[in-house]
């Protein structure tokens, strides 16, 4: 049953919409006619937000239908509409900002690769609402961008940037997505952008933010193991201190990870 399944479960097993849609909300039937009449009601921007929100809901489900085509003309139909559900989430009410993290869940889901293109209008929207204090909105936020990773390879300078950023939780978020993207996605759609994220990575020792400092250490133990060079880089802009105990907790990684690679060390250990 999906209801056993925590929303951080789901994540992980790539399932992000399958709970949004059937433990938040039930499956609903509609009578849509067209794509086209879904996107129109979107784009009128002299309609209620109520209004807005329940096209939105059509439109989930529209696409998330076994018949749903994608094609170049409904590409450029859901292109059209970036615009207006960024201009709604800049209203930040919460109902209509969950109804869109679930759209954008759902066109990760269905679209899966073809969903780039969008990655690069959603990201920098979604970005800008993980401090905001209302915490469904800033929660869901986050959520989505998570659904968003597993599709998306050209999101690394927003988050690159997003270290930089003045609020403190954007500087974690962002340090945080970009270690799940040097573990999870192939080294060869990193390699062009390593320069970038090492940059960004410099001002995260010395960061305010316990949870930024923490992910930047991670993003560093993550450059070590594919990028050494760029992880030379990063120390080598340190202080003298920062540098020490940076190669001090890389050295103690390498131990731990080689004693889980070899149990039998690990006992040989403990009983000498």
């Amino acid at each position: 049953s999906p209801s056993r399944f925590t929303a951080v479960d789901c994540i992980s097993a790539g399932y992000i919409y399958r709970y949004i849609s059937f433990v938040q909300h039930p499956l609903r039937l509609f009578q849509v006619s067209t794509m086209e009449k879904i996107v129109s009601r979107i784009l009128d921007a002299s309609v209620e937000w109520t209004e807005r929100m329940q096209a939105l809901q059509h439109l989930r489900y529209f696409i998330s239908s076994p018949g749903f085509k994608n094609n170049d003309s409904t590409q450029e139909q859901l292109t059209s509409i970036q615009a207006p559900i960024c201009s709604m989430l800049e209203e930040r009410r919460s109902m209509l900002c969950k109804e869109i993290y679930y759209t954008i869940a759902a066109m990760c889901t269905t679209l899966r690769e073809s969903f780039e293109l969008h990655s690069q209008t959603y990201v920098p929207a979604l970005l800008k609402l993980t401090p905001v204090t209302i915490r469904v909105i800033a929660e869901g936020a986050h959520i989505c961008i998570l659904s968003i990773l597993p599709f998306s390879s050209t999101s690394i300078p927003f988050f690159a940037q997003g270290i930089l950023e003045k609020h403190p939780a954007t500087r974690a978020r962002s340090a945080d997505y970009l270690y799940k993207m040097l573990e999870t996605k192939p080294s060869k759609l990193v390699e062009s952008q390593v320069d970038e994220i090492e940059q960004a990575m410099r001002s995260t020792p010395a960061d305010s933010n316990p949870e930024t400092r923490a992910m930047g250490k991670k993003c560093y133990q993550a450059l070590c193991k594919d990028w050494p060079a760029a992880a030379d880089r990063f120390l080598n802009a340190q202080d003298n201190t920062v540098r020490k105990r940076n190669q001090q907790q890389h050295q103690h990684h390498q131990h731990h990870q080689r004693h889980l690679n070899h149990p039998r060390l690990l006992v040989d250990s403990r009983s000498s």
